[in-house]
């Protein structure tokens, strides 16, 4: 096991969102040739495999899209990680799925990042049906706030297939109109700070040179800041430009360890290795941790990053570590990690901060959508509190002055009862763990912050088990962690 390593580069990792066919999978291939994350050998190799299929336009796209479903059907079902560098960051790279059947797959992609490109098709039609009730850009949008993105771009593709005399002006509409849908999502705060960059991912045009095509697009001013070495201020024109321009979220300090699998495999040799999302603390080789659902006490063998070992790592950063006695099977995709004198738990029922998004009708008690939290997707019972703020349709639907009841635009305090095993933080105890989405039949519709919550007592055998290893003593893993966070 190698020591820490003291890199002069962060880590960012950024998802890649909106509608189908709007060209993401295109552009994380552009992304990764032109930036070092794919040799020419590999490139060559997938234009040839792209032609041989008769999709010679997707060879870009070939280098996110690794399945035979995915290249036959020309759409992004899983959500893929790669990664490539900029001037100021080490980026982890998540092509995430715009097909509505694979949204979930898309939620997953999007738990651990620290900001988001939202893509736009602007070719008449595309950016129309991106926004429309069954497109994808506005939930998710939704989707990416719920999961705690707060650090947005706006990558406004194919602009260049729009005629040459009207492109500003597609552009201004599609600025403003994607403006004022972050801000009823809640994006308020970083609005005016999201730069909407005009590219064509395809071309390579305005994706890490600039590109005279979009010599009208006014430039941004902003900083690099690297360990050791005095700040550059730069002017952003290029995609790149606006990545580097990333403020990424400070690591959360003072909170405990909260660990979140998002993916497993068996190595050859390694054995049982786990993708992890790390959410709040900081992990350290020899530590004990208690999972759930499976309920089972484990020590973190090893830390991996970007092909790197590591005796410790702080979040936020999506890490492989090995851990002792978990089989394969014992990793779900959502599964939890926390330290034993602080473990996840399980909820009886949570209570919530909700503002309803979209639903066809009236939604009431015994509503029983999913909850998407983290990686986890679970059905849970809607049990209406208090009804905050009504929305000018929930007034206009009011026949009955009695009746409870929620709608579009609606603010209230909802009880949800899980219907299977759930875990969930409130916003008092890790307020980046506390929000979550709901969703109905493939739609967004509502968002929620957990504020109060019933915990499951833990079964016998789990309390002593852990009760057990607290008194053997997790002491100096758990007391350098919570040296290194303070």
């Amino acid at each position: 096991m190698g020591e820490p390593v003291e890199e002069t580069k962060e880590t960012l990792g950024l998802v890649i969102i909106g509608h189908i066919d709007a060209g993401k999978s295109t552009l994380c291939g552009r992304l990764l040739v032109e930036n070092g994350g794919i040799d020419k050998r590999t490139m060559s190799k997938l234009e040839k495999e792209a032609g041989d299929m008769g999709r010679s336009s997707f060879k870009y796209a070939f280098a996110m899209d690794l399945t035979k479903a995915e290249r036959s059907r020309g759409i992004t079902i899983t959500s893929t990680v790669k990664c490539f560098e900029t001037q100021s960051y080490k980026v982890t790279i998540v092509d995430a799925p715009g097909h509505k059947d694979f949204v979930k797959n898309m939620i997953t992609g999007t738990c651990n990042a620290d900001a988001a490109i939202l893509v736009i098709d602007s070719t008449p039609g595309g950016f129309e049906a991106g926004i429309s009730s069954g497109g994808q850009t506005r939930q998710h949008a939704q989707l990416a706030f719920a999961s705690g993105v707060s650090t947005l771009i706006v990558a406004i593709n194919k602009l260049d297939s729009v005629n040459e005399g009207e492109q500003q002006e597609r552009y201004d509409v599609i600025m403003k109109e994607i403006g004022n849908i972050l801000k009823n999502i809640g994006f308020f705060k970083t609005l005016n700070m999201v730069p909407y960059v005009p590219i064509s991912a395809f071309c390579g045009r305005n994706i890490s040179e600039a590109s005279t095509c979009f010599d009208w697009m006014p430039n941004w001013k902003y900083r690099i800041s690297r360990k050791g070495e005095d700040d550059i201020w730069k002017e952003g024109v290029t995609l790149l430009d606006a990545i580097d321009s990333v403020v990424k979220p400070p690591s959360p300090a003072g909170f405990d360890l909260r660990i979140c699998v998002t993916d497993a495999f068996k190595h050859p040799t390694a054995g049982v290795i786990a993708s992890m999302a790390m959410r709040y603390g900081i992990a350290i080789v020899g530590m004990q941790l208690f999972m759930v659902p499976a309920a089972i006490l484990t020590i973190l063998r090893s830390l991996e990053l970007h092909n790197k070992a590591f005796n410790s790592l702080c979040s936020p950063n999506t890490a492989g570590m090995a851990l002792k006695g978990v089989n394969l099977g014992d990793l779900k995709r959502g599964s939890m990690l926390g330290p034993i004198h602080n473990p996840p738990m399980f909820v009886k029922s949570f209570t919530a901060r909700v503002v309803v998004m979209q639903h066809p009708t009236k939604i009431k008690d015994g509503y029983s959508p999913v909850v998407d939290y983290g990686t986890s997707h679970t059905a849970c019972k809607f049990r209406i509190i208090k009804v905050l703020k009504e929305s000018k349709l929930h007034q206009k639907m009011a026949l009955d002055p009695e009746e409870v009841f929620l709608a579009p635009g609606d603010v209230a305090m909802v009880e949800f009862e899980p219907m299977a095993p759930l875990f969930i933080e409130t916003s008092s105890d890790f307020p980046r763990l506390a929000r979550f989405s709901v969703r109905d039949s493939g739609i967004v519709v509502a968002i929620g912050n957990c504020e109060t919550r019933l915990v499951h007592e833990m079964d016998a055998s789990s309390k002593k088990a852990l009760e057990k290893a607290l008194n053997k003593g997790d002491k100096a893993a758990t007391s350098k962690a919570k040296k290194a966070v303070e």
